[in-house]
């Protein structure tokens, strides 16, 4: 991801990385770990402990993602 953003290429093409139960999400450079307590993704890289989806009308990753509201064009998250 690294070497095509420092490139200048778009990252639409290339697969999010995907190892054992974490996901790395290309689009949003973030990390989605899965914690052995919880059922939902989780971003553990700073020590944040929120749920994260990445929205495929965003195209980007919302913390406590409920629904992409086509009214407002916008994620909307709850908590």
């Amino acid at each position: 991801v690294k070497q095509v953003l420092e490139v200048g290429q778009s990252v639409v093409a290339l697969q999010n990385v995907v190892e054992g139960t974490d996901v790395y999400c290309v689009r949003c450079c973030v990390w989605r770990r899965k914690n052995s307590g919880h059922s939902s993704p989780l971003f553990c890289d700073d020590g944040l402990m929120d749920n994260f989806h990445h929205c495929s009308t965003c195209q980007r990753c919302v913390a406590n993602f409920d629904h992409h509201c086509g009214v407002f064009g916008r994620c909307i998250a709850g908590r």
